[in-house]
């Protein structure tokens, strides 16, 4: 296991976040039929490029400790946990920016008491004729699993961006008021 930062130097020092990176002859082969995706995540190893190694980058970001324990701090790509199952918000998103009447969708994730709450954030096209919840939940079920379909869809006029004008998906809990 490697923790490197984001020029891929490995690190040595405590508190430093940097993305786990794993070795090894037990690594997977690559993702079904997603060329891009396996050469996204099975790199030539940063350390040694030229024997030939690869290495698995995670996604999950972490921290030493002061005796060298590893810290788990998140993750850096949009990936959760529903029902014990891995989820890609962007998957969703995906599904819902394909409707017409939807201009823009973001997934965002809640804790909460029973199992997290996946809501979408949803800008129509039009305000004044919103796509019914019902029809979006059932292009989701279309060609998603059932724990990926969002249990809120709230409307926006528009989504709120932070300074680098990304969706700024924090500033998005506000607007859920979960029980």
């Amino acid at each position: 296991m490697l923790l490197l930062d984001d020029q891929k130097k490995e690190i040595n020092q405590p508190n430093q976040v940097g993305e786990i990176y794993l070795r090894g002859a037990n690594l997977f082969s690559g993702y079904w039929r997603n060329t891009k995706a396996t050469n996204e995540a099975l790199i030539p190893n940063p350390l040694n490029p030229l024997n030939g190694e690869k290495v698995f980058r995670t996604g999950d970001l972490a921290y030493k400790g002061s005796q060298g324990e590893l810290y788990l701090k998140g993750r850096r790509d949009l990936q959760v946990k529903i029902r014990g199952n891995r989820v890609e918000l962007e998957e969703i998103e995906q599904v819902l920016n394909n409707h017409e009447e939807v201009i823009q969708a973001i997934v965002v994730v809640f804790p909460h008491q029973k199992e997290p709450i996946l809501t979408a954030y949803v800008v129509p096209r039009l305000f004044q004729s919103l796509p019914e919840q019902q029809i979006l939940r059932k292009l989701c079920a279309d060609v998603l699993p059932n724990y990926m379909i969002p249990t809120e869809i709230i409307y926006l006029e528009s989504l709120p961006t932070n300074v680098n004008g990304q969706v700024d998906r924090q500033a998005l809990k506000c607007w859920l008021n979960v029980n």
